[in-house]
C-alpha cells in the first residue's frame, strides 16, 4: 500500500506580488494567486455550449469573480465605480480587465521568484 502523497500548493512557494490594473485613474490591486476554483468556474461559464445560457452564466460570474481577485478596500472601491453615474465602465470593459486578470494568473511562472 502506498503512502500518503502529499502536495504544496505553488501558491505557497511563490512571493508573487499583487496584480494592479488603472481605470479612471485609479489603481486597483488584485491577489497575487487566485483559487484554481474561481478560474474553472468562470471558464464554464463562458464555454456553456448554448449561447444564451453561456451569456447568462458569465454575466453571473463576472461581479463574483472580481471579489475573489480584488483585494477588499480594492473591490469596495472598483463596485463604487461600476455603479457610478459619472464614470461608466461598460461590459466590454469589465471583460477586458477579466481577461487581462485570466491571463495574468495563468501565465505567470510558478517559482518563487518576484515578477
Amino acid at each position: 500500500m502506498a503512502g500518503i502523497k502529499k502536495f504544496t500548493p505553488k501558491a505557497a512557494q511563490s512571493k508573487r506580488k499583487p496584480l494592479e490594473f488603472e481605470i479612471y485613474d485609479e489603481t486597483f490591486s488584485a491577489v497575487p494567486h487566485l483559487q484554481g476554483t474561481t478560474l474553472i468556474n468562470f471558464i464554464e461559464a463562458s464555454t456553456e455550449p448554448d449561447e444564451d445560457k453561456a451569456n447568462s452564466a458569465l454575466i453571473a460570474e463576472v461581479m463574483p469573480f472580481f471579489k475573489s481577485a480584488l483585494l477588499p478596500e480594492s473591490y469596495e472601491r472598483f463596485v463604487a465605480l461600476t455603479e457610478s453615474h459619472e464614470k461608466i465602465v461598460e461590459f466590454d470593459d469589465l471583460m477586458e480587465i477579466v481577461s487581462w486578470l485570466i491571463s495574468e494568473y495563468t501565465a505567470r511562472p510558478t517559482s518563487g521568484s518576484d515578477k
